[in-house]
C-alpha cells in the first residue's frame, strides 16, 4: 500500500490541525510519509502517530 495525493493532504492538515513539533518528510516516491523517524505507507496510522504525539 502507499500513500496517494488525497492522503498525503490529510496528513498534512492533521499535523497543522494538531499544532505538535512532529518532523514529517514524504519520501521521493509519496509513497510513504516519515513522522518523526517512523515510516508510514498508509495515512491512517499516519495520522494516528501525529495525533498522539512522540
Amino acid at each position: 500500500m502507499s500513500l496517494n495525493k488525497p492522503d498525503r493532504e490529510a496528513i498534512i492538515k492533521a499535523e497543522e490541525k494538531a499544532k505538535r513539533d512532529n518532523e514529517i518528510k514524504f519520501s521521493q516516491s509519496g509513497g510513504s510519509v516519515y513522522v518523526n523517524g517512523t515510516k508510514y505507507t498508509d495515512a491512517h496510522n499516519a495520522i494516528n502517530k501525529i495525533n498522539k504525539g512522540n
